[in-house]
């Protein structure tokens, strides 16, 4: 048990999961052979490690309101299944990468059982960032996290504004990878002019990042021990590391093909500044 909120379950090689697979837990169940009369389902929501650890998440029925699991309590693990569209549940909500499914039959006889736990779910931190040209910042995280708005994940390829909170503009939040609803680095980029070098711009993580099991990104500095929450201090400060003065410069030229080369620049171009040269007619 990860914390009162998150049930982990590692495996003995690489796995996936149904998106909608469920951890179903007995609780307190010590007769022989167990009955399974009080159960509580855990959502698969993350997997981690190499694809070796499935991380379960207890929600409100229907929900995504996460609720602490009960303390004083002994569970045993009793199945892993998933739901249909029908809601018919279905043996096998966790296979490896050949298929096989992790059965009812060989969960039970496995026997895991542990103690509930009142430990405080640690949110992820960020781990590094970095200036990578005139306007961004691209932002590294120890594991996978959601851009939201109003706590609702954003569409894939998709652009999110937020503004600092030291009154130093606005900058899009965005995935680093095209098609991605969730991933391990984020880029903010300033809207209006360029990154200052030594200058300080100040972000509310926990307003636009999640985990996947939706819980807010912690920032560097937090502090709410003041009774008053105007005094609360929850700021992450990214600075500019360079001012961005010269021209970028070609490093080299590739011919891909017959009809394409491939120009490698020193830095990060714009792609709306490129211009399109068409192919000139060939004499004959």
């Amino acid at each position: 048990m990860v914390d009162k909120n998150i049930v982990a379950l590692t495996f003995d090689e690489r796995v996936k999961f149904n998106t909608a697979a469920m951890l179903v837990l007995s609780v307190d169940d010590n007769s022989t052979p167990k009955t399974y009369a009080n159960k509580i389902e855990l959502t698969a929501v993350d997997i981690l490690e190499d694809d070796t650890v499935v991380e379960f998440c207890y929600y409100a029925a229907g929900g995504t309101t996460i609720l602490d699991l009960p303390e004083n309590v002994t569970y045993s693990v009793y199945k892993i299944v998933y739901y249909d569209a029908s809601s018919n549940e279905w043996d096998g909500g966790i296979t490896d990468y050949a298929g096989n499914p992790v059965v009812v039959g060989d969960v039970m006889n496995a026997d895991i059982s542990f103690e509930g736990s009142s430990e405080t779910h640690e949110a992820v931190e960020m781990d590094s960032y970095s200036q990578i040209d005139a306007t961004t910042f691209e932002l590294v995280f120890p594991r996978k996290v959601v851009i939201v708005s109003g706590g609702t994940p954003i569409a894939k390829d998709t652009k999110l504004t937020v503004s600092t909170t030291n009154s130093m503009g606005s900058f899009d939040v965005y995935y680093e990878s095209a098609g991605k609803t969730e991933d391990d680095k984020i880029r903010i980029t300033k809207k209006v002019d360029y990154l200052v070098e030594d200058t300080d711009y100040v972000f509310n993580f926990r307003d636009f990042l999640q985990d996947k099991l939706g819980f807010a990104v912690a920032n560097d500095e937090e502090d709410t021990s003041d009774p008053d929450p105007s005094k609360h201090v929850l700021k992450t400060e990214l600075t500019g590391e360079y001012d961005d003065e010269d021209e970028p410069y070609v490093d080299d030229v590739v011919a891909r093909d017959r009809k394409w080369i491939k120009v490698i620049f020193n830095e990060r171009v714009d792609e709306l500044s490129l211009i399109h040269i068409s192919e000139p007619t060939r004499p004959y």
